[in-house]
């Protein structure tokens, strides 16, 4: 899945292609790559922890997040 971002620069429209996005987890501060994220309910996740809501699974397990 691709997603691409559009900017309008001096009245033309410059599309981007987005490899990378934060992690869907409202507490995490990771950025993930579209390639190796955790995909649950078109969200992308860094870990099985971000994905399940932290319901059993505390933290995401990447250095300096604190979610």
């Amino acid at each position: 899945m691709l997603y691409y971002c559009f900017q309008q620069q001096n009245g033309e429209i410059d599309m981007t292609t987005v490899n990378q996005m934060k992690c869907a987890c409202p507490s995490c501060l990771c950025v993930v790559s579209l390639e190796s994220a955790i995909l649950k309910d078109d969200k992308h996740y860094c870990s099985d922890g971000c994905a399940e809501g932290h319901q059993t699974i505390k933290g995401c397990g990447h250095n300096g997040c604190g979610c």
